[in-house]
Formats: C-alpha cells, sequence, structure tokens
C-alpha cells in the first residue's frame, strides 16, 4: 500500500436506531474519539470498523 493515510481524532457518526426514540425520530449521532488524554483524565480509544 503507498497511497496517503490521514488520521483525524474524532468523528460523528449519525445513524437512525428505530429501538431507540431519544433522538428526533429515532436519529442519533455518536462521536468516536482517539485521544493520549481526555479531560485531564487517561485516554479514550473508541473502536470504528469501516
Amino acid at each position: 500500500f503507498y497511497e496517503k493515510i490521514t488520521l483525524y481524532t474524532s468523528a460523528v457518526a449519525t445513524f437512525y436506531a428505530p429501538s431507540d426514540i431519544s433522538g428526533i425520530g429515532g436519529m442519533r449521532y455518536e462521536r468516536i474519539r482517539a485521544v493520549y488524554t481526555w479531560r485531564n483524565g487517561p485516554g479514550r480509544y473508541d473502536c470504528v470498523f469501516i
């Protein structure tokens, strides 16, 4: 693999969750993070599969 790779420390996933109607019409969003420290505490390394 010889292509350029770009890394981001956070992303937002927006999705429809019909079993959880807490959002508007079941729409939800989650922030996915990968940071060394989080609010002066330990790091957060959420996982996402692409």
